[in-house]
């Protein structure tokens, strides 16, 4: 009990949420008393995966059907840029249900009839959900639930508290768990542009269809030493862009041993240490 006292303890995600929503590029209004004021209580443990059984190859076909498409995209969506070049995201609304936003990458180099057998229909709370796909002219065009701002964005506005870094690190985490784990890929471009955040003060992670196409399976611990680079890049952007090696935080005076030690550990710790409620390092931090 002693040491829980010693220990720095951050919100749990439901609190810090919040926290992004007081900058004034999220929020409208201000946080009620009673939302600021709120009890703060033990996070619960992390849900474990549940294994499901074997689809039958019925079900993939089918489901594959519905995910993939052979046909240009704007024969469903229509764009809401005029301009939306190759490589660059552009929105789009369905012209079936107008009220329904989506965002479209559209990709070029190495597509073939093949190239869709990589990729799936992703449902994770801290993922940008690949929604499906459209294969047209020599052209893959991946189709992404909408996100509001990337945390590149947003910190070009505001600057974030240590313990907003600190809800930040946990979801980023938490989806790097599931692309580890369920899609079986390192994701490999772990960064504030590829970070988004919803005005409800979701985190979640970007760009997920060019990791599957990729299909790196083996360099997984670098998505998790670039949490602690993006650390550094939150906090220190200007001596991360002379060093973006480096791990140690210049400024002595910005917050306390637990956020060094924390990102200390991100450079040696695998993904499921950091997310272990039980590790100390975990405790100080989340």
């Amino acid at each position: 009990m002693e040491d829980d006292k010693r220990c720095t303890k951050f919100p749990q995600s439901s609190d810090l949420a919040s926290g992004f929503l007081e900058s004034p590029l999220l929020q409208s209004s201000p946080p009620s008393t009673a939302s600021r004021l709120q009890k703060r209580t033990k996070p619960p443990r992390l849900p474990v995966a549940v294994k499901r059984p074997a689809d039958s190859i019925d079900e993939v076909s089918k489901r594959r059907s519905n995910f993939s498409h052979e046909c240009s995209p704007w024969s469903k969506y229509q764009k809401l840029q005029q301009e939306c070049t190759k490589g660059r995201t552009c929105l789009a609304y369905e012209k079936a249900s107008p009220s329904t936003i989506v965002a479209i990458k559209e990709y070029s180099d190495g597509v073939d009839g093949t190239t869709t057998n990589y990729l799936l229909k992703t449902s994770h709370t801290n993922l940008v959900n690949l929604l499906c796909v459209f294969v047209s002219a020599g052209s893959l065009y991946s189709v992404y639930e909408r996100m509001d701002v990337n945390l590149d964005q947003l910190l070009s506005a505001v600057k974030l508290k240590e313990p907003q870094i600190a809800f930040l690190c946990k979801e980023t985490l938490q989806g790097l768990a599931y692309i580890h784990e369920e899609l079986h890929v390192h994701h490999g471009d772990i960064k504030p542009a590829n970070i988004f955040l919803t005005l409800s003060g979701q985190v979640k992670i970007g760009n997920i269809a060019l990791s599957l196409l990729r299909q790196v399976h083996d360099n997984k611990v670098q998505d998790v030493k670039s949490i602690g680079r993006m650390i550094k890049e939150i906090i220190e952007p200007g001596d991360f862009k002379k060093n973006p090696s480096s791990m140690v935080l210049k400024n002595v005076d910005y917050g306390g041993d637990s956020i060094r030690t924390f990102m200390a550990a991100t450079q040696s710790s695998n993904l499921r240490n950091l997310l272990n409620v039980r590790s100390p390092v975990f405790a100080l931090y989340f």
